[in-house]
């Protein structure tokens, strides 16, 4: 399953990130972007993270809150017959206009809920539990089911709450291969190639752990014939490392 084609996608990072796990995320990200995509990666006031972020990200755009936008009005009709509903702002305010046939409406049943964000999609890398995320994932989960998730590198599963989907496969090695095989026939990009190699060289300690399948060495390859090379990628996990 490949990322879907959003227009306004939001990254999630979560709490106690790796250094592998932040290049994973700048890769989606620069994906993303070189499709010329609204992109935007949200996280928790960290400035250490956050300026770690703005290192290998150029320009990099970051959110530290998630503002509803979309938002539901409920009413009980209980046995009133709504014939017309009209609305106005007016001195700051909604003003909500009801024309009822028959019949009363129950105001104190008035309820007003958060149903959605201006984003279309929420990215999440590594995680597949929105208490990960702290106030990012508690501001999420207090939205309505209008949003949609997408997990990379894991098997997510948000029960019936919102919608969602993912790519993941046991048998790669590495978080860099996940991000790797979601990005399916989608032409890689150098800045991205080598993101996705300093993740693969961190995560498996310059290939001192041991790898169990050939999976990943076709990937490399992949990376290496899409203008990655080895000294950006450890210039990329150099400049992590002292932020």
């Amino acid at each position: 399953m490949a990322l879907p084609n959003a227009t306004n996608p939001l990254i999630l990072i979560p709490r106690n990130v790796a250094v592998h796990e932040i290049l994973a995320i700048a890769a989606v990200y620069s994906n993303f972007r070189e499709q010329a995509k609204n992109v935007r990666i949200a996280l928790n006031s960290d400035s250490q993270v956050e300026e770690a972020l703005k290192a290998v990200i150029p320009n990099v755009s970051i959110l530290n809150k998630i503002e509803p936008s979309h938002y539901q009005i409920s009413l009980a009709t209980d046995d009133a017959v709504v014939e017309n509903v009209e609305w106005e702002v007016s001195e700051g305010k909604l003003n909500m206009y009801f024309q009822v046939g028959t019949g009363e409406l129950n105001t104190k049943s008035l309820k007003i809920n958060k149903t959605g964000s201006e984003f279309d999609h929420i990215i999440v890398v590594a995680r597949n539990n929105l208490d990960d995320f702290g106030e990012i994932g508690t501001s999420l989960k207090q939205l309505k089911s209008t949003l949609k998730f997408y997990g990379v590198g894991v098997d997510l599963n948000l029960e019936d709450k919102f919608v969602f989907d993912s790519t993941y496969f046991d048998t790669l090695d590495t978080l860099a291969e996940q991000v790797l095989t979601s990005f399916e026939n989608s032409e890689l990009k150098r800045p991205t190639a080598n993101y996705l190699l300093a993740s693969v060289l961190n995560q498996t300690q310059d290939f001192k752990i041991e790898v169990k399948n050939s999976e990943l060495f076709i990937s490399m390859k992949k990376l290496f014939d899409s203008g990655a090379s080895i000294g950006a990628a450890r210039e990329l996990i150099n400049k992590l490392i002292q932020n």
